[in-house]
Order: C-alpha cells, then sequence, then structure tokens
C-alpha cells in the first residue's frame, strides 16, 4: 500500500516537472508572428510608465546561530579537547520588484487585448 502511493507521489511529481518546463508562445490568428515586436514593444512601454521599476529591501534568509561543537585530539601527555562555540550568522537581505508581477499581468492583458493569445509552443 505504501510503495502504491510512493509510486503515485513519484509519477504525479515527474508528471509537475515536465509540465514546468512546458515552453509558450504569443500567437495572434489575424496577424504574422512578426508583428509580435512592434505589438510587444508599445505595451512594454506603456506597462512601464504604470508599473515602473520599484525595488524594496527584503529579508533573503533568516538569522541562525550554528551549534557548537567539542574538537579533541591527542597530545604527548593523552588526549585533550576544545570547544568551538557556535556563532550567529545573522540574516541577509536583497532587492525584490514590488511591481514586477502586476507589470507581467498588465503586460500579458495588453497583448490579450491585441489579439494574442498565449498557448504551448509546438516542439521542433
Amino acid at each position: 500500500m505504501i510503495i502504491k502511493s510512493t509510486l503515485r507521489l513519484a509519477v504525479l511529481g515527474g508528471a509537475l516537472l515536465l509540465g514546468a518546463c512546458q515552453q509558450y508562445q504569443w500567437v495572434n490568428p489575424n496577424h504574422p508572428t512578426a508583428d509580435m515586436g512592434s505589438d510587444s514593444i508599445q505595451c512594454q512601454r506603456s506597462v512601464e510608465r504604470i508599473y515602473p521599476y520599484q525595488p524594496v529591501v527584503v529579508q533573503t534568509s533568516g538569522a541562525y546561530m550554528t551549534s557548537g561543537y567539542r574538537s579533541c585530539y591527542r597530545t604527548y601527555y593523552g588526549r585533550s579537547c576544545d570547544y568551538v562555540p557556535g556563532s550567529y550568522v545573522p540574516a541577509s537581505y536583497g532587492t525584490q520588484d514590488i511591481n514586477a508581477v502586476p507589470r507581467q499581468n498588465s503586460y500579458n492583458a495588453c497583448l490579450s487585448s491585441k489579439g494574442w493569445r498565449l498557448v504551448p509552443a509546438k516542439n521542433s
């Protein structure tokens, strides 16, 4: 019973990984693919005015303490041990564009309004 459920999870996980590799492309039944460039630039310019690049500082990892350990070694007189204490590792920070998602959504909506549709790409 456990083996069957594990196998199902493995197959599902593999399918999800393969689905993540799916490529997509914009197509418009009324325009050739070459027209995509000008429509894309128009949408990109209008969307960037509404949602400009806006970086904010975000925490990328939390602070933590490493664990201490004991280091022992042989000496002429026998055995000696030292204790190496744990250390504090501070949180790390980076920047993130808070307008990235709304900008991408608006770009997609703009292209859709011009008749373009995002479809799975055909394998070559």
